[in-house]
């Protein structure tokens, strides 16, 4: 038997399969729309957050403003007063208000997923923009990261 047996039918060859239903420039055009939007969204939600907790919940953001008006001069008569004694428990007591620990929390984390209802938001944006279904659009838009993926592996 030689090595250039012919098969005529079946097997891996140049051509064969089903062809590919979208153009990988399309795949990344739509992928890359969907990311931008969600990218935004998580950017908003932190944004809203950080204000909701430096403004609404806490008066921490004050209380840092007044220790920057403190003029450069005085800052080291500052830093051995009893001001700053005031201002260091009015801080923890800020705090406290947001850990639930005996130490006020010096470290605040937030959520940095895209908020509740974001993804469903973004595909019918997408389907809109470029005339697909939210499934073609939720279909090429795992592609894409599929293809980050690939890349960053």
């Amino acid at each position: 038997m030689s090595n250039e047996i012919k098969n005529s039918h079946g097997g891996k060859r140049i051509g064969a399969g089903r062809p590919r239903k979208w153009d990988f420039w399309f795949v990344v055009k739509v992928g890359q729309a969907c990311e931008m939007l969600n990218r935004k969204a998580i950017e908003e939600s932190l944004i809203q957050q950080k204000n909701d907790l430096f403004t609404q919940q806490t008066e921490l953001e004050w209380l840092w403003a007044k220790t920057n008006e403190v003029p450069l001069s005085r800052r080291r008569q500052f830093l051995e007063s009893e001001e700053l004694e005031v201002h260091s428990q009015d801080i923890d007591a800020e705090l406290n208000l947001i850990s639930s620990g005996e130490q006020p929390a010096r470290i605040v984390q937030f959520r940095t997923k895209a908020p509740r209802g974001t993804r469903k938001d973004i595909l019918i944006k997408i389907a809109d923009q470029f005339d697909l279904t939210t499934t073609q659009v939720d279909n090429l838009w795992q592609q894409y990261r599929r293809l980050e993926n690939e890349e960053n592996n």
